[in-house]
């Protein structure tokens, strides 16, 4: 599966969750949709996240 086919899916996930949280009351936001990989490596250094993190490819 390509990156692009891995985005679109996540994407359709992302959707569902949204939607299921949603009718059960809860809301959503977000916040930390996107890293940078240099925001990604401040965070694993700060000890908050890790250097190769999925959202850097916008897969979490």
């Amino acid at each position: 599966m390509t990156l692009s086919e891995k985005q679109q899916l996540f994407t359709v996930m992302v959707a569902n969750l949204i939607h299921w949280a949603e009718e059960h009351g809860y809301r959503l936001t977000f916040g930390e949709a996107y890293r940078t990989p240099e925001q990604a490596a401040l965070n694993a250094k700060k000890g908050s996240g890790i250097t190769n993190s999925l959202h850097t490819r916008r897969l979490a």
